[in-house]
């Protein structure tokens, strides 16, 4: 293979995960936007959706902790190559996502995951903590609204 044949396969090799990754953000915001699901039904979907955008999808485990519940990828197994960040409500760390390979692979930027992969896993914990956010205050506005209808009556 000359030079510019393996450049361009890079490229499409770089290209092809750039995609993956993009097509899982579109994934988690659908999820994130489907009014008719639960905050755990959010979580389980989510989980799921995840491994597909990792460089070995076939080998990666996923892991969402929360104060009061544990989502995980079917046949979860933790090991060491462990990528992970933290869900943030209202500057509070309250759950964490941890992205495992059951396997060991070759190193690349953060041990066997790449740059991109931290900030997709940084992107999504984010979009969970702007749901999990908007869920609260919502909660509240309620409580707030049915407190004053009973202070009307």
């Amino acid at each position: 293979m000359s030079n510019s044949e393996q450049s361009l396969f890079n490229i499409m090799a770089e290209l092809k995960e750039r995609a993956k990754e993009l097509s899982c953000l579109y994934k988690v915001d659908e999820i994130i936007n489907n009014h008719d699901y639960t905050s755990e039904k959010v979580l389980e979907e989510i989980v799921k959706a995840i491994p597909v955008a990792w460089q070995y999808p076939e080998i990666c485990v996923v892991k969402i902790t929360m104060p009061d519940k544990i989502f995980t990828s079917e046949n979860f197994t933790e090991t060491i190559w462990k990528q992970s960040a933290d869900i943030v409500v209202l500057d509070k760390i309250i759950g964490h996502i941890n992205i495992y390979y059951t396997e060991q692979k070759p190193d690349f930027d953060e041990g066997p995951f790449l740059k991109d992969e931290r900030k997709l896993l940084d992107s999504i914990a984010g979009r969970i903590s702007n749901f999990l956010l908007h869920n609260k205050l919502k909660h509240v506005f309620n409580e707030m609204q049915t407190q004053a209808a009973d202070l009307e009556e």
